[in-house]
């Protein structure tokens, strides 16, 4: 019978002999085959209990292996101390107290990498993108977009709990997430945060559905694509372009040059993507590409019938829409009108610029 003190638990395959277990039996006893024993912490020789007299008989060859089962996992990348008591035989010889050491191996080091995307892309709101990542020793991870709510960013979860092996995940961008350049995406060991990858910046436009829902939505220096058609109104000059819907109106500044197409009166063109700028207390928007030929021609535009009053009550609400004041007496009727400058109209309801 013997003693054996432990403290922690893992489980080994030892190769060498027992100790006094073999020396006290004369026998080849040799711990072989995968067991779990439980040992004491070498650096801290902290005793966490002991198991004694144990009865064993070793002239039977499947009781070679002595198997004890541990109360905790050992510690990675740690030297421990094991000890085997004394053993009395059946005659009542009693071997001497033997003992060694071990280190356990070093823990496999979780780790992840972002491959798409790593920064720099351009995406739209709405479009359907895929996030992608290496890992190794990590079995699910959790997926987050760095992105903006009303101009303040915060990570906002993607997936969880999403396997590793799998290496991506399909997403689609919400169709009203605003524009931004700050976005960023985080993949993590969703055992442990810690081993993360974060990709480069990247850029989010926005995309309105109408004129209505890009007055409302979005600001000055937001770069906004108008997916729905709008149509020409009036072409001020080559750079210059007024465009409007059923409810709104907007001025398209082609300041950068970047419309390579020719659009007339009346045209319709849908996916403009530019960027807001206030000129003169009226919006306009700046494109940032061609967005290619009328989507259709030949369009009627009906005028909106309005008031003074209700013009001047709500006016930019019909800021570059055609409107239609009836009864209208135009004191300067009939001269010339200068290159610049304002003139009066009035209706019944008042006067209006």
């Amino acid at each position: 019978m013997f003693g054996v003190y432990f403290a922690k638990a893992v489980q080994q395959s030892m190769k060498n002999n027992c100790f006094a277990c073999q020396k006290a039996f004369g026998l080849d006893f040799a711990l072989g085959t995968p067991g779990i024993f439980v040992f004491m912490e070498k650096t801290l020789l902290r005793e966490f209990g002991k198991i004694d007299k144990i009865e064993h008989d070793f002239t039977d060859a499947a009781k070679k292996v002595i198997t004890i089962t541990p109360t905790s996992a050992l510690e990675n990348a740690q030297a421990y101390y094991i000890e085997c008591g004394e053993v009395e035989d059946a005659f009542g010889n009693t071997g001497v107290v033997t003992s060694s050491t071990f280190t356990t191996i070093a823990a496999a080091t979780p780790s992840v990498t972002i491959t798409a995307p790593v920064g720099g892309e351009t995406y739209y709101a709405g479009q359907n993108v895929t996030i992608t990542w290496t890992s190794a020793n990590v079995t699910t991870v959790n997926v987050e977009a760095w992105a903006p709510n009303n101009d303040v960013y915060g990570w906002i979860p993607m997936g969880t709990g999403v396997p590793a092996a799998d290496g991506h995940l399909d997403f689609t961008i919400p169709a009203n997430a605003d524009y931004g350049t700050g976005y960023m995406v985080r993949v993590s060991d969703a055992d442990d945060a810690n081993y993360n990858s974060t990709s480069g910046a990247f850029t989010v436009y926005g995309v309105a559905t109408s004129l209505t829902d890009l007055k409302t939505r979005f600001v000055a220096n937001d770069i906004v694509n108008i997916s729905a058609e709008i149509f020409v109104n009036c072409v001020a000059t080559s750079k210059s372009l007024y465009a409007q819907d059923a409810d709104a109106g907007i001025n398209i500044y082609d300041s950068n040059t970047k419309l390579t197409t020719v659009y007339a009166q009346y045209d319709g063109i849908t996916g403009l993507t530019g960027k807001l700028s206030p000129y003169s207390g009226m919006l306009e928007i700046v494109p940032v590409a061609d967005p290619g030929a009328p989507t259709s021609s030949g369009n009627s535009i009906n005028p909106v019938t309005l008031t003074t009053a209700q013009l001047n009550s709500d006016h930019e609400k019909y800021e570059s829409m055609i409107v239609k004041i009836a009864g209208v007496t135009f004191a300067d009727a009939g001269g010339t009108f200068a290159s610049k400058g304002s003139y009066n109209i009035t209706d019944g309801a008042g006067t209006a610029v």
